[in-house]
């Protein structure tokens, strides 16, 4: 489905004239003409990775060393971690004097250790530093009443990304409008930021050709921007923050009340900014002009390549418009799994108790302090007796009735449904349970819960992804896949397995060549155990520049293995000077990135 046909209904995913695109074994005019690239989510191990990916490309290059393969890159598409990079590059380019080497190193400032952290909290424990405020007229009323950014955790990252990364040398903040002004002549044609909106459960794509009839792919089918004024006035930090809000992390940002600052502050224009749809049409009046959250886009889409798809075949079907020669992909994801460990219950001192046990004895306290009180009415010692027996039971007394008036108002809630009515029928059989196996049942709930967002539905969504773009003829022979666990020590049988089967044509010839130095996989093992955090230790920056270096020599890599595949596809590119060229110096990259693989960082 085209990202400018919204008036395809979402059952229609692919129309049959797409399908049959998909089927056809589509062979590449130009090695590397046209280049997308999409980077993948994973906090800061992902912004690294994509950095050193980045900057390799910026290397790279054909005709001469201004003809970089970056230059070639028209389309990036990004996730959660690799936003950031991609918003940071993206709006520089856009801008004239931009320069790669400016932009290379304030990446690599603004990932130093704990840095966006201090920011962050300096930011969300700053009263002062909550100001966007702005207005909504009551549909009840018609009165006008302030409306606000949420103080919390997400829009403080927010501001930091605003401080850090999109405050431009006015002072001001960049906003969607950068990618509106064409005097710089990037090379970049389209860039977008995913995220995940709650209405509908599927992608929100913040995307723009900067031109104002683009603006309605800003969104999705259900919810999109009908209004290009509003959205060129959203702030980058906010895309980037929605991008990579990750669940259970963040709370949600809310549209369009986390989106307000100064220039931007009447939420009934970016209100009726938005075309209201629902995927359930029964609640569509509800929905509509009404706020809406969205979160990560890796909850959908961690790589970022349903979008790369969609444009090209967007691309494919008007011309004069070609699809892209080469679709590259870099990851931080794996298959990788660690094994699920049940947690055991603990011996602990309070093994024996029971909610019902501590329930009884509160019951006991609270007859005491009433006691207490009566004793306050006789003789002085009768009086000092129950002022001690006061100050040992108010505090746990005050808290049972306030537990108490707590749980009959939840319960009195709870039976309104059947759901609720059958859990008030058996929570009892918990309260009866020792609070050490309590303890166990709520971690063990935890932690599998924990594993299961963190990786098996990443992973299963990666897997799934990867399915629909490997096996579609259409991007056989334009697919670039850049992983960062490719030289992992985990992943050395499986990736020479790979080699020894997929690419028998060529790869016994170069074996030794493309052999990985101890060095490099030393690095690349490192680099895929980094935690999705979004920070790095404090001193030696030694993670940060291990994932940008395995970003490097993972692309400088995966770059001469598309040469050779092109080379096995069609003759002609044996003797083609420029891929050659481009050979030559890749392979000599290659010798030094096994002499020193962290030799560009």
């Amino acid at each position: 489905m085209s990202l400018l046909d919204l008036t395809t209904p979402p059952a229609q995913v692919e129309t049959p004239q797409e399908v049959n695109r998909q089927q056809v074994n589509i062979v590449p005019e130009n090695p590397f003409g046209d280049i997308a690239l999409a980077l993948s989510g994973g906090g800061f191990r992902a912004a690294s990775f994509s950095l050193g990916a980045i900057s390799y490309l910026n290397r790279a290059w054909l005709a001469n060393e201004a003809d970089t393969l970056l230059n070639h890159v028209t389309f990036i598409t990004s996730t959660s971690g690799g936003s950031i990079t991609n918003a940071f590059y993206s709006a520089g380019v856009f801008k004239p004097g931009f320069v790669f080497g400016d932009f290379y190193a304030g990446m690599k400032r603004f990932m130093e250790g704990e840095g966006l952290l201090n920011r962050v909290f300096d930011i969300l424990t700053d009263p002062k530093r909550w100001n966007e405020v702005g207005t909504q007229t009551d549909a009840a009323t018609g009165w006008t009443r302030k409306v606000k950014k949420e103080h919390n955790l997400i829009n403080a990252f927010a501001k930091a990304y605003d401080e850090m990364l999109f405050t431009n040398a006015e002072g001001k903040s960049e906003t969607l409008d950068v990618f509106f002004d064409h005097s710089a002549n990037p090379h970049l044609k389209t860039v977008c930021l995913n995220a995940t909106e709650l209405n509908n459960g599927i992608a929100f794509r913040f995307q723009t050709n900067g031109y104002a009839d683009s603006i309605f792919t800003v969104g999705n089918y259900y919810l999109n921007f009908n209004n290009a004024d509003i959205a060129r006035k959203l702030k980058l930090s906010d895309l980037v923050a929605t991008s990579s809000c990750f669940p259970s992390g963040f709370e949600p940002m809310v549209y369009p009340y986390d989106y307000m600052h100064k220039g931007l502050n009447n939420a009934d224009e970016m209100f009726t900014a938005i075309n209201y749809k629902n995927n359930n049409p029964l609640k569509t009046a509800e929905i509509t002009n009404k706020p809406f959250c969205m979160m990560d886009g890796g909850v959908v889409d961690n790589q970022g390549l349903g979008s790369m798809m969609m444009e090209d075949n967007y691309r494919a079907g008007h011309p004069p418009k070609k699809p892209f020669d080469v679709m590259m992909v870099c990851d931080v994801g794996s298959y990788f799994m660690d094994q699920f460990v049940n947690p055991n219950e603990t011996d602990r001192w309070y093994k024996n108790f029971t909610i019902n046990k501590v329930n009884n004895i509160m019951k006991v306290m609270l007859v005491a302090f009433i006691v207490a009180i009566v004793m306050l009415f006789f003789g002085c010692t009768w009086r000092t007796v129950g002022l001690g027996i006061l100050v040992l039971t108010f505090i746990p007394g005050v808290i049972y009735l306030y537990l108490q008036r707590i749980f009959k108002e939840q319960k009195q809630q709870m039976a309104k449904t059947s759901f609720g009515r059958t859990l008030i029928k058996y929570i009892g059989y918990f309260f009866k349970l020792r609070f050490t196996l309590l303890q166990q049942m709520l971690a063990s709930r935890a932690q599998s819960m924990l594993l299961l967002n963190l990786k098996v539905f990443l992973a299963q969504e990666r897997r799934q992804a990867y399915n629909s773009f490997y096996t579609m003829p259409a991007y056989k022979n334009r697919a670039l896949s850049c992983f960062i666990y490719e030289f992992s020590s985990q992943h050395n049988a499986v990736r020479i397995d790979n080699l020894e089967t997929r690419d028998k044509a060529w790869w016994p010839a170069v074996s030794h060549i493309l052999k990985p130095s101890a060095a490099m996989q030393s690095i690349a093992t490192a680099a895929t155990a980094v935690g999705t955090t979004l920070w790095f230790n404090s001193g030696a920056q030694t993670d940060r520049d291990n994932v940008i270096a395995c970003g490097q020599f993972t692309m400088c890599y995966n770059l001469l293995k598309r040469i050779y595949r092109l080379e096995v596809l069609d003759a002609k590119w044996k003797t083609d000077v420029q891929l050659q060229g481009l050979k030559a110096r890749l392979l000599e990259d290659w010798q030094l990135f096994q002499a020193n693989p962290g030799f560009m960082v």
